[in-house]
Parts: C-alpha cells; structure tokens; sequence
C-alpha cells in the first residue's frame, strides 16, 4: 500500500512538474507564423519564428533586430518587423526588409517600445535556415546618407595655366 502511495506521489509530481514547464514556456516563448513578402529576402511568407517575450524586460529593444509588436492597424493586431531606428521620443520606427511590399511605420506611424511583445530569435520553414531573424540585410548606419568621398584635384592638360 505505501509504494502504490509513493509511485500515485511521484507521477503527480512528474504531472505538475510538465505542466508548469509547459505553462512556463508558453509564456516566455511564442511561435509565429509569417504572412506576406513584407519581410523578404530573411522571412518569406509561411515561415515561422520563435519569439522571445523576456527579450526585453532587462533591456530597450535596439535597431536592426526582429521584433514583434502589437500594431492596432494591421490585420490581426500582431505584425514582425525590423527596428529600423528609435525616435528622439523614445517611441520606434519598425520597418519591412522588402519595403516595397511592406505595411510598417511609415504607414501606422511609430510605435511605443511597451507594443514590442518581444525579440524574434529562431526562424523555421521551408524558406528560412534556421536563426535568419539573426540576419540583417542593413544595418542602422546603412540608413544614413553615403558618405560622399573627398573631390580630388584633377591633373592640369599639359599647355595650359
């Protein structure tokens, strides 16, 4: 009787042990999957992304990653973009890759860093290779103007002052 006690104690055990871990997880991690060409060539439509929401609780999001954020302007509420830069405001400015085909701040506007929901880590899919949100095709010093190089002098024609 005491060691039908004991192993009815240690399944409970083991039971509350995976559902903690699984309700756990599910708040510090969420699968999304990606709609539409507004983040190609990095994520292609149907691909997914593991997000991070502890990401940010020690840290402001930065330019050139890959978040997701609540956008109220957006069908369903949710869309993943790149953090193209932070306004002097503190609010930031989320960018497609593929700006031609991209609904992002220039069309709702910045957004507050608490719509950030979190940090877009590992992608999946038949298109992605596994960590592409790692990848970044620009990078904020990229958004500035080229530099213009220095005019040099040009040699004088041989006969002329």
């Amino acid at each position: 009787r005491n060691e039908e006690r004991l192993v009815r104690a240690r399944w409970l055990m083991v039971g509350l042990v995976v559902s903690t871990g699984t309700m756990l997880a599910a708040r510090v991690a969420e699968r999304v999957r990606i709609t539409g060409p507004s983040m190609e060539p990095v994520l292609r439509d149907g691909d997914r992304v593991l997000v991070n929401r502890l990401a940010y609780l020690l840290r402001r999001p930065r330019p050139g990653e890959v978040v997701l954020a609540r956008v109220s302007t957006v069908p369903g509420g949710v869309t993943v973009k790149r953090i193209a830069a932070v306004e002097g405001s503190g609010h930031l400015i989320l960018l497609g890759d593929n700006r031609a085909q991209s609904t992002d701040s220039r069309h709702f506007g910045a957004v507050p860093p608490r719509a950030v929901l979190g940090a877009c880590g590992i992608a999946t899919g038949r298109h992605s290779d596994v960590g592409a949100c790692r990848d970044q095709p620009y990078t904020p010093r990229q958004l500035r103007p080229p530099a213009v190089a220095p005019r040099r002098a040009l040699p004088r024609p041989p006969g002329l002052l």
